[in-house]
Formats: structure tokens, sequence, C-alpha cells
């Protein structure tokens, strides 16, 4: 975790709030009151103790100060005077709140004095003007003793005294008539002054009031004796915060100093600047494509296919799909499947029941148990017991299958899967969607006259995720269709991915499988797998919304990385021959950028990189929805797995879970975004291995074919179980 993330925290929970902040490329800190975000600049070269001070200070202002600070001073006095003293009042107050900051102001400022982050080290404190030296004993009085004479004391309890904005700027206000007073009468004795009461607010000196002004020490020569030669040199050479000359004359020196010397500390570099993105719901209207536009798409394309439609090598031109083989193949895996769906629905119940028993509890009644009576004698227990077992929380399932290029080897397998995990959904009874995405402009295509005018899934607000217009959400099954509906398009999704499973085989070859034409807006694509992640905040609430589910479970089936993340980014400027352009674009995000959750007020940093944005999205919906289980299944090659273990896991766990993966081409990874994320061999991945051997295989041949059968059926069964588990 960062610095800045950690301090940002820090500013949360002092603010007692999910409060937005932001570390930028600025030279002070503000506070947007209405949108409620803290903008820190990125110190540089500061103490732990000193940001601490920091972030303390500012979050004071935040809580504390009213955001009409300029309209309730005048304009005669002086910023910093009221800067004194209302520092000075909320640090009071912070350390009233949070008496543990006490010590971190205290170590804070005497470090940033020891730097003379004031400007004194060359100045006799004695001689400074009275709201300095006010400034300086509320920061670092107990470093350095300030000196007050008695008259000087009453002001300075006034200053600390101060409660509410009001009585901070009456302070100021005092402090600054007394000076510009000091100023006109030279060093001639003062009338005596009535004090405000701090309790008092907007408390002031009135004209008529009578006040005792003290005596304060000549400063050094008359500057309108200085030669001019001299007084413009010592303005060249000097800051003026440091002459306290010129414009900057009236100003409390020792504020301004400390002003401009955390100016200095701050960070202008612009690349050390995070860049804060946030993810804006998309229009899940426009997003999804329904399963029954999906249905009926496919039954129109090929009600109406064509020799057209056919590879151009074909010379039965008026021949039409058939669908024989295919349909065949998969009332044989149905049937073959009830095994399967069978032992998760075990699983399920069994797991399910564990879970009951360990949140049951048992309370007596207060009436007599009649079989306990005779154990009067030596026992207390005589009542009645019951037991009370909480009702669980229904679940809903949302799966995400990612129908890119790469997973065309895979394709078939991951649906068969997928239908084994749907039919045992509905054997029990739990709701689900069954979501491809893609990145496809075909279904722009289907649904819109020109593919091109088909609108943004969410509004080009600049520092926002952007979601491409190709990107889709193809809806392929549903939990709300009847037996029938659902068994057509189970059997549709089936034929699609049978097609690609075969792909691979020559032309010849593939016209004893391929007898029927694919529809060009099944087509794969990119992999859009961080829009994916990204969608769930708005993608969630609709499902449950739809089935009044209560857990919701995710679970991603993909063969790879996520395409590059995008963002919404805006320019404007004005061209050499004077034409202005105003526009907002697309940008790939880099390095510094940083995701913001405004639900809980955590920043998610480094969205660059293939795995660490996509982790950084499931941290992001994981703790944006605690009743959600995100799991992923990832079909990979070996040496995939071995980066994927050790990115990861520690060097302990990974030597552990890569030996797993060896041994049983499976293995599951945690602490990776996901709740649990499934490893399985490419090789691996179909489950449905059949027990065949040749007439004359030998007793040797026999036992290996019998071994290798019930290894691939283990290994599958056992990441079964796992899921199972987390969904129960």
């Amino acid at each position: 975790m960062s610095v800045t993330e950690i301090k940002g925290q820090l500013a949360r929970l002092l603010a007692t709030e999910n409060l937005v902040v932001e570390h930028r490329k600025c030279e002070t800190a503000s506070f947007d009151v209405d949108r409620r975000i803290l903008t820190l600049p990125i110190w540089q070269n500061l103490e732990n103790v000193v940001y601490d001070l920091l972030v303390g200070h500012e979050v004071g202002h935040a809580l504390y100060t009213p955001p009409t600070v300029d309209a309730a001073v005048s304009e005669e006095l002086p910023k910093s005077y009221v800067n004194v003293t209302e520092d000075a009042r909320i640090e009071k107050l912070m350390k009233r709140k949070f008496p543990g900051l006490a010590k971190s102001f205290y170590n804070g400022y005497k470090s940033l004095h020891a730097r003379d982050f004031f400007g004194v080290w060359n100045e006799d404190i004695a001689q400074m003007k009275l709201i300095d030296r006010i400034n300086l004993h509320c920061k670092i009085g107990a470093v350095a003793m300030i000196p007050f004479d008695d008259e000087e004391e009453e002001y300075v309890e006034l200053v600390e005294l101060a409660e509410t904005f009001e009585d901070a700027v009456a302070a100021a206000q005092v402090i600054w008539d007394l000076e510009q007073y000091n100023r006109e009468q030279n060093s001639a004795p003062s009338p005596k002054t009535d004090i405000p009461n701090p309790n008092q607010a907007g408390s002031t000196p009135d004209d008529d009031q009578e006040f005792e002004v003290p005596q304060q020490p000549e400063r050094g020569e008359d500057p309108q004796k200085s030669k001019p030669e001299e007084q413009e040199k010592a303005d060249l050479d000097t800051p003026s915060y440091q002459t306290g000359g010129g414009k900057q004359s009236d100003e409390a020196v020792t504020d301004t100093a400390f002003e401009e010397n955390l100016k200095k500390s701050a960070s202008q570099d612009e690349h050390s600047a995070p860049r804060y993105l946030e993810i804006a719901d998309p229009d899940l209207e426009n997003l999804i494509v329904d399963h029954k536009y999906v249905a009926e798409q496919l039954r129109i394309f090929w009600s109406e296919c064509d020799g057209d439609h056919f590879l151009q090598m074909r010379e039965e031109e008026d021949r039409k799909p058939d669908f024989t083989h295919v349909d065949l193949d998969y009332k044989k895996f149905v049937d073959s499947n009830t095994r399967e769906v069978n032992y998760l629905v075990k699983e399920f119940e069994m797991k399910k029941s564990a879970t009951a028993y360990a949140r049951q509890t048992v309370s007596k009644t207060g009436i007599l148990d009649m079989k306990k009576l005779h154990a009067y004698n030596w026992s207390e227990d005589l009542f009645l017991k019951v037991t009370n077992t909480p009702d669980g929380k229904n679940h809903g399932l949302i799966f995400m299958l990612d129908w890119s290029g790469s997973m065309a080897p895979y394709i078939h397998d991951t649906v068969k899967q997928l239908l084994s995990l749907t039919a045992f959904c509905k054997k029990v009874g739990i709701p689900f969607e069954v979501y491809s995405f893609v990145y496809d402009p075909t279904w722009n295509a289907l649904q819109y006259e020109y593919p091109d005018q088909a609108p943004e899934h969410t509004e080009q607000t600049p520092d926002t995720y952007y979601f491409p217009k190709e990107y889709r959400l193809i809806n392929l099954l549903s939990s709300r269709t009847n037996a029938k509906e659902y068994d057509t398009e189970c059997k549709n999704l089936y034929r699609v991915s049978y097609w690609f499973g075969k792909r691979e085989l020559s032309y010849w070859e593939f016209q004893a499988f391929k007898t029927y034409p694919m529809p060009g807006f099944f087509g794969l694509g990119g992999t859009p797998l961080n829009d994916a992640i990204a969608s769930l905040p708005a993608l969630i609430p609709h499902f449950r919304a739809k089935t009044g589910v209560e857990k919701t479970n995710v679970v991603f089936l993909t063969d790879g990385e996520s395409n590059q993340a995008m963002y919404w980014d805006h320019s404007s400027g004005t061209y050499n021959d004077g034409r202005h352009w105003d526009r907002t674009f697309q940008r790939a995000v880099r390095n510094n950028h940083c995701l913001r959750n405004r639900r809980n007020g955590r920043v998610y940093p480094e969205l660059q990189g293939w795995w660490t944005a996509t982790q950084r999205l499931l941290e992001y919906v994981r703790d944006t929805f605690s009743d959600v289980n995100i799991v992923g299944f990832r079909v990979c090659q070996p040496r995939e797995a071995n980066r994927l273990i050790r990115y990861y896991s520690g060097w302990d766990e990974a030597e552990r879970v890569t030996a797993d993966f060896k041994r049983n081409k499976t293995a599951i990874v945690r602490d990776c975004g996901y709740d649990e994320l499934y490893l399985i061999a490419a090789s691996n991945l179909d489950s449905d291995v059949e027990f065949e051997v040749k007439e004359d295989a030998t007793k040797a041949q026999i036992r290996s074919a019998f071994k290798k059968t019930l290894k691939a059926k283990a290994s599958n069964k056992k990441i079964l179980s796992s899921f199972i588990g987390q969904i129960a």
C-alpha cells in the first residue's frame, strides 16, 4: 500500500466519513465542500510524522472551517492573521476530538521548525510582531519558549479560547487593530482595550471602546531613513516574507514563510501525481443482448440459410443446414452429464447442511423435560431444549464466459463445463444468468440501422472508465426460461461451440462435422475481461432486482488476460490561427492512474498491466459488495500457470501450488482478486473422459487407461467440489 493511500485512509478516519482524498500536483491543500473531496499536495522529503500532522491539519479545516471564509473576513484584515488564529482553533478542536493527534502535532512541528519552515532562525523572536509570536506559540511553543508580557498574554488567551470561526476572526481583527494602532502611535503608550469575550461569536472591537495597546519595541532603523539604493537591493535579494517589506509588510511573516516552504516541498512532477478514475454505471439496456433476442436471431438465421452461407467451395448450393450429428452429440452429453450434475447436487446439499449446522444455536425453553426428572438430585439440566437453525441467504449465480478468439480451441469443452453448472442450478433452484463478454461490432450491425451511430455505454465524462461501443454482454442462457426454452438455448450454445471446436480440422475433415453455417454475429473477438469486471457494480444490482436473491456469486471462465483498460480524457486549447478546440476522447490507462471508489472512499493504484488492473478491479467489486463471491476458472498452459502462481503467491506457497498443478493438472490460487481462482490445464479441460481400450489391449494398457480415466474425473471433481463449497 502506497504512502498516499495510507494517508488517504488516515484522512477518512479523522473526518469520520467516507471522505474522498486526492493527492494531486498542486501547491496547497484544498477542500471541496459540495463534492466532499479533500485535495492534498504530494509532499516530498517529509517525515511520516510531518505527513500525519499536515493531514490532520487539513482534515481540521475540512471539518471546522466554513466554506464562506472570504465573505466573513473584511478586506482590510490580512488573510494571514486569520490563518494564524483559525489554525490555532482547528488544531485545538482536532486534538480535543483525537487526543492521539497531540503527539503528531508536537513532533511534526518540531521537525518542521528544525528545518526552519517558519523562517525564524536568523530572527530575534522577541522582536517579532505579536501575530507571529502567537503563531509560533500555538505551533512550537513547547519547543521554543515564546516571550510575551502580561498585557500580550491577554491576546494569546483570546486566540486560545476561540471556539467558533467568528471567534477566530474577531481575535485576528483585534490583533490587527493593535498592530495598526502601534504603527500610528509608534512607541507612544497605548490606551486600554477591552478584550472581547471569545464565547461571544463575532465579537469585534467597537469604535467607542477604550483599549490599551501594549507598547511594541522598536524594530531597528526606520525603513524610511534607508537609502533608496539600499532598500531596493534588500527587496531584490531577500524574499518579501523575510523582510516584512513591500506587499508582505502587513502579513504574518511566519505564516507566509510556512506556506512558501510547504509549496516548495510539494512535488510538481506531473508523472508522480496520480490521476483518479471512476466507474460510471453503463447503460445495461444497450450493453446486454437479451437471451430471447439471441435465440430468435439464431432461429431466423438457420431457417433462412441457403448455399450462399456455406463455404465458397461447397458444390451443393441448395443444401440446407443439417444438425443431426451435433444434436446427437448434444443428447449424448446431456445423458452422461446427469451423473456429474447429481454429484454437484449431493456436494451442495452436504456442504449447505454442514454450514447450517455450524450456525445452529441451542436454547432452553423453560419447560420441564419429564424424561430428565429422575436426575433432579444430581443435575440441573431438567428443561427442554430447542435447536434454532437460522435461515440461510438465497443465492444467485452470474456466469461470465470469455468469447475471445484465443478461446476457440477450448470453447466447446468450456461450454460443456458451463452447461453442467447451469444444469446444477436448474436442479437445485438457483437463479442464474450466463453472459459472454466480447468485442464484436456485428452486434451493433444487428441492433442498429447505422452501427457507427450506436450510443456510448456511458456519458463522455472525463476521468471515467471507458466501455467501448463494440463491447457487449451476450445473454446466452437464463433461469427465467421454462424447460423447453432452456433446452433450446443450451442446444444452440452447444451447436455454436461445437463449430469452433472443430474449426482446426482440414477442410474435408471439417465437412464431416460442419454441415451447417455459423452466423457472423457469433464470431469470436477480443478479451474485454476488465470491462466485464467493471460492469459488475451495475450488473449485480440489476440481477438482484430481477431475481430477488440476497447473495450473488460471479463466475468467470476465461483463458487469458484482458485487453488494455481505457478511460475518457478531455483536452482543450487554441490553435495558432486562433481556432479553439474542446474535445473528449479515449486514452489508455497508465501507471500513475488510480481507481477511486466513492462508495467506500478507497483508492486502488496501479491500473496498468494485465494482471494488476484485473486484480484492482476485482478488489473494487468485492469491496463494493461485501456479500458477493467472485471465482474464476482459468484455462491455461503449464507455462502460463507457473507465471500466474508465482505472481500471486509467495515463494513457499508458489512451490506448493506449482507442484499441485503439475501433479493434478489443476490448482487453486487465492489472494489474487478472486475469492478463488481455479487453474485448469487445457489438456485436462475435457472431463468427459471415457474408458476406452483396444480389443487386444494388454493388462498394463487396460490398467493405464483406467488410471487415466479416474485421475481426470478426480481432478475435475476436486475443482467442482471447491467451487460448490464457495456457494454453499
